[in-house]
């Protein structure tokens, strides 16, 4: 009678720690929950789609100064000297690219922090951080080849 009641109270205590199944556990499976996604892990990879994205229309504005630039000769020094439509493309062109660092800088942080988390899936989290990663060293490249070509031209 005494080896009845202690397996009750061993179902009992299994099933109020685990505390999602009125049932025992079943021996030979995982009676775990299964993990969410990391949520900051998700933003994280979101952030990056959205930087990618803001730094493609940034080369799309860019191709279009180029053009603007290309089709009159004199709108490269009227472009600094008076509202044009060139000035306007490349101060777009300035803030579609120091939007999508931040989202990056931002996105990396996130993706950093959601790895970080317990008991949560990761997978989000390190395609985020990759891709952040990848779009930081994107910028710092871009940066240096500014840097030369504006030391080659004498600026």
């Amino acid at each position: 009678m005494d080896n009845d009641q202690n397996k009750h109270e061993n179902i009992n205590n299994a099933t109020n720690n685990a505390g999602f199944t009125p049932f025992a556990p079943v021996p030979g499976m995982d009676n775990n929950p299964p993990q969410k996604h990391s949520g900051l892990g998700i933003a994280s990879f979101i952030l990056a789609l959205l930087a990618v994205i803001t730094f493609i229309l940034a080369i799309v504005v860019a191709g279009t100064a180029d053009e603007l630039i290309n089709s009159d000769p004199l709108a490269l020094e009227q472009a600094f000297s008076e509202e044009s439509a060139a000035m306007t493309t490349a101060i777009s062109m300035i803030f579609l690219i120091i939007a999508s660092a931040g989202l990056t800088f931002i996105g990396l942080i996130l993706g950093i922090i959601g790895a970080c988390i317990k008991n949560r899936k990761k997978v989000f989290s390190v395609i985020g951080i990759v891709l952040n990663a990848l779009m930081l060293l994107g910028y710092i490249l871009l940066f240096v080849l500014g840097i030369a070509a504006a030391s080659t031209l004498g600026y």
